[in-house]
């Protein structure tokens, strides 16, 4: 672009230069074409002297009867003659002035236009010099970005191995439980398959942000397009009203030169004879010059027309491109929007599929931990039923232990209850346990496929999970103080079958015994409170799950809302991309249209253009035609001078030997010529009412100028009598 810039401000300077020395030679020619002028219209003034000198002498010698009547009728017609072609030459000297005058202005405008090209192609060169250091700027930086992303990337494949091993280890504790394994494969899957589909988004939006900056690209040269048309067609514009003008002034001549004939000819239609002819001819050449001209002028009137058509519709073509722009930058915009969208959402994802693996984690861990309160709760009903069986062999030993053994097998059956609803509890809470995991995979598989949800809405969901963990934990923990509880409880009752086998060897130690199983019963009674209470945290650590599950799922609900809600943007911003891309089709439609009329407005200027440069060789053709009967009126000229200076060479050899008879002679003449003039007159108006005797005495100073003889003047006084 730089080097085009450069070529064309050279194309520019010639242009410049050229018109500068068309425009100087139309100064000279127009100075040459007012020096012809003045010297014609001397020449002119010189031949009317000479006309008049000529009539002056045929009418003195018709009045004296001199024999050289034909000769000074010869001379006269020869200054005629040389008056038409004085008064030619004047003419052809004033056409030349005017089409000097006329490529004066055509080299003045060919001159504003070079100097508006010259100054477009600096400016176009500024440009591209501009965009050529904008362009090795970004060349810099793009080397600089990419050696920070080859940083970025090998910091990344280390990262990856980092995470490779991680997950490698991950794996390796994960095998404990291949349900967990299971669930943890589709959660990823189902994290891939999100995280895949916001990096197809993410590729749509990269391809519809490419498609507005190539329509904005395009939109931009349609609208340079339009502006270099539409300068175009002022400049034919321009000339076309150039050359109408020129056309107008040329036609107002050429009706003049008409009328100049039609008035010769009429003054010929008295005379007759060639001079009718003549005239008759010059009136038929100034009526075929005003038809040419009113052509010309008709083709400049077309040329016009068609320059301000093909105006109108480069600025329709401009405004349209413009249009067209503004509606490629919305698009841009929108696209680099949703692509801003797309990517947050992306990022977010990612960053909740983390989430959803460390949930996942700690519902494993919670599992197991569920897994073994529920095998320690099966070791302890294991251990109250074997306490039990020897509680009821202890009761057989003796009759008198057995109250006491009786009701200590009831207190081991209470702690039985107990231990059994422990059990149960434990099962339960078991089973809580799983479903709560279950829910948790769900919870997983849910927030995976509501990757796009709000940053928010996940947090307080992690929140939310890591409450109920913390509630698992917390039952877990009290299913392993009853178990302990059991224990002590086990062990008491040992005890107490021990002090019943020294009852049944001791009947006298049976208040101690008593004491001893009151002891125990007030332990089995704390054991039995203590797996009530465990079963109270239990049942409040499962209504505690239930309200935590309801807001779980009332988080999921809205994030499930919000991911209807992207795709309803994401399905809204393809309708729009959609829309403004059948815009941008009827655009660049209506751009090749307007394109093609402007093509027809551009060929009607070229033939209008191509008449005026006809026109334009045809008055070059007269103008040459103009210069060559100048160079032969000069050379006729010449010719007339230097005869006039022999002429006037022999009237002072004349005048120097025979001025005196000369000018007597011309005195007596003149003299004769007025008598009979004077007497003429009197004849002519003579009537019955004015007849009679009458005398006049005139009274005359006469001066008397010659190119043949030298000047002289006379002073008469006549008497006349009659």
């Amino acid at each position: 672009a730089k080097t085009a810039a450069e070529s064309a401000k050279e194309l520019a300077e010639t242009a410049r230069q050229n018109a500068e020395n068309q425009l100087q030679a139309a100064l000279t020619a127009k100075d040459v074409a007012e020096n012809d002028k003045t010297k014609a219209q001397a020449e002119l003034a010189t031949a009317l002297r000479d006309k008049k000198i000529a009539e002056d002498a045929l009418k003195l010698a018709q009045d004296s009867g001199n024999q050289d009547v034909a000769k000074l009728q010869s001379d006269l017609a020869q200054a005629n003659q040389l008056v038409q072609d004085k008064e030619q030459a004047l003419q052809a000297a004033q056409t030349a002035q005017q089409a000097a005058e006329s490529a004066q202005k055509i080299a003045e405008n060919q001159r504003d236009t070079a100097l508006t090209s010259l100054a477009q192609a600096e400016k176009a060169k500024t440009d591209a010099e501009q965009a050529v250091t904008q362009i090795q700027a970004a060349l810099t930086q793009a080397q600089v970005d990419k050696q920070a992303s080859d940083l970025a990337k090998q910091k990344a494949e280390e990262d990856k191995a980092n995470a490779i091993a991680e997950a490698e280890r991950q794996a390796e504790l994960a095998r404990q439980a291949e349900t967990a394994k299971v669930a943890a494969q589709n959660a990823l899957k189902l994290a891939e398959d999100a995280k895949n589909q916001a990096q197809t988004d993410l590729a749509t939006a990269e391809a519809a942000k490419s498609a507005a900056e190539s329509a904005k690209e395009l939109a931009e040269t349609a609208r340079q397009n339009a502006e270099n048309q539409l300068q175009a067609a002022l400049t034919a514009k321009d000339v076309a009203e150039t050359e109408k003008t020129k056309a107008q002034t040329e036609l107002a001549q050429a009706l003049k030169d008409k009328e100049d004939a039609q008035k010769a000819l009429q003054n010929a239609q008295a005379t007759g004879g060639q001079a009718l002819a003549d005239a008759q001819k010059a009136l038929d050449a100034a009526n075929a010059k005003v038809r040419e001209h009113e052509q010309a002028l008709q083709a400049a009137q077309n040329a016009q027309q068609a320059a301000e058509s093909a105006q109108k519709l480069a600025e329709n073509q401009r405004d349209t491109a413009l249009s067209s722009l503004a509606q490629a930058e919305k698009a841009k915009t929108d696209a680099e929007q949703a692509l801003t969208q797309i990517q947050a959402a992306l990022n977010q994802a990612q960053a909740d599929k983390q989430a959803s693996d460390l949930a996942k984690q700690k519902s494993e861990q919670a599992k197991l931990q569920a897994d073994l309160a529920a095998q320690q709760a099966q070791t302890a009903q294991k251990r109250a039923e074997v306490e039990a069986t020897r509680q009821a062999t202890a009761a057989a030993q003796s009759e008198i232990a057995k109250q006491a053994a009786q009701l200590q097998a009831q207190n081991a059956q209470k702690a039985q209850a107990i231990a059994e609803a422990a059990q149960q509890v434990a099962q339960l809470a078991l089973k809580q346990a799983q479903t709560a995991q279950a829910e948790l995979e769900a919870w997983n598989q849910r927030l995976q496929a509501a990757a796009q949800a709000d940053a928010q809405t996940i947090a307080q969901i992690r929140n939310e999970l890591a409450k109920a963990q913390a509630l698992a934990n917390e039952t877990a923990q009290a299913v392993q103080a009853a178990q302990q509880d059991l224990t002590q409880k086990q062990a008491q009752l040992t005890q107490v079958q021990a002090q019943n086998t020294q009852i049944q060897a001791q009947l006298n130690q049976e208040k101690t015994l008593r004491e001893q199983a009151q002891i125990a019963q007030q332990a089995a009674e704390q054991a039995q409170q203590a797996a009530e209470q465990a079963k109270l945290n239990a049942i409040a650590a499962q209504s505690q799950s239930e309200r935590e599950k309801q807001q779980a799922q009332q988080a999921l609900a809205q994030a499930e809302q919000l991911v209807q809600e992207k795709i309803a943007q994401a399905a809204q911003l393809e309708h729009e991309r959609d829309q403004i891309a059948k815009q941008l089709e009827q655009a660049l439609n209506q751009a090749q249209t307007q394109a093609g009329e402007l093509a027809q407005a551009q060929a009607q200027t070229n033939l209008a253009l191509a008449q005026i440069q006809e026109k334009e060789q045809e008055l070059a053709a007269a103008q040459a035609e103009a210069e060559r009967q100048r160079a032969v009126l000069a050379a006729e000229i010449a010719k007339q001078q230097a005869e006039a200076a022999k002429q006037k060479k022999q009237s002072e050899i004349i005048s120097q030997y025979a001025n005196a008879a000369l000018s007597e002679v011309s005195a007596t003449a003149h003299q004769q010529q007025h008598i009979a003039s004077r007497i003429d007159e009197r004849l002519q108006h003579l009537n019955g009412k004015n007849s009679g005797a009458w005398a006049q005495t005139d009274t005359s100073k006469t001066q008397h100028q010659s190119d043949q003889y030298r000047g002289y003047e006379q002073d008469s006084k006549l008497t006349q009598i009659g």
